[in-house]
C-alpha cells in the first residue's frame, strides 16, 4: 500500500511496516523534537508488499 505523507510518498508492507530506509526515531521533550536514533534495517528485514 502506498500513502502520501508530509515526508513524501511512503509504501507499507502487509504488516503495516514502512518499506523505505532509513527509519528515524524522534524524541519530543518540552514540545521540542530531536533525533534520537536513525535505524537502517537490511533489505532482508524490510520485505516490500
Amino acid at each position: 500500500m502506498k500513502a502520501a505523507t508530509v515526508l513524501g510518498n511512503e509504501a507499507f508492507n502487509a504488516n503495516g511496516d514502512v518499506t523505505a530506509n532509513p527509519v528515524t526515531i524522534y524524541k519530543v521533550v518540552g514540545g521540542k523534537s530531536t533525533t534520537l536514533k536513525v535505524i537502517v534495517p537490511s533489505n532482508s528485514l524490510v520485505a516490500s508488499a
